[in-house]
């Protein structure tokens, strides 16, 4: 029995040392977990702060991408207006050249008839010293002739 007893003994004593030996490997192991844990929690941090910046980075460049297309939407609209007021400005001209060419052929139609007056004026004015001229010669005709009545009167 004693036998049996410190057999049984040395089997409990193998089997504390065997669990002895297993605690210790699960302790290490525990460590390591916790030195694993540790090192994915700061890799996880570090990835979520990255995570972060970049949402930053994507909100700064969605805001820059709407203002750069407002941006874009109010030119277009610029260059329909200017557009619009380039066509009004091509009628506008087209209406001022053909008012011109109107004016210019009134123009043309003054400027000939103002030579004919002139022409005409020229004439009447050689007319007019040519008259003045026949005037002047029946009055010393007249004159003369008025002398010469006197004269005979007078014999």
């Amino acid at each position: 029995m004693v036998d049996a007893t410190n057999s049984k003994m040395k089997s409990v004593e193998q089997q504390k040392v065997k669990l002895s030996q297993d605690v210790q490997i699960l302790i290490k192991e525990v460590e390591i977990s916790q030195v694993t844990i540790k090192e994915i929690t700061i890799k996880l941090s570090e990835r979520e702060k990255r995570s972060e910046e970049l949402a930053i980075k994507l909100r700064e460049m969605t805001n820059l991408f709407e203002k750069a297309d407002h941006d874009n939407k109010a030119r277009a609209q610029e260059i329909v207006r200017l557009s619009n007021e380039l066509d009004r400005s091509k009628m506008d001209n087209d209406l001022l050249r053909r008012d011109n060419g109107k004016l210019s052929d009134e123009s043309r139609g003054f400027k000939a008839e103002a030579d004919a007056l002139k022409k005409r004026l020229h004439e009447v004015e050689q007319e007019n010293r040519k008259l003045a001229h026949d005037r002047e010669e029946l009055a010393r005709a007249f004159k003369d002739a008025d002398g010469g009545r006197a004269k005979a009167e007078a014999r």
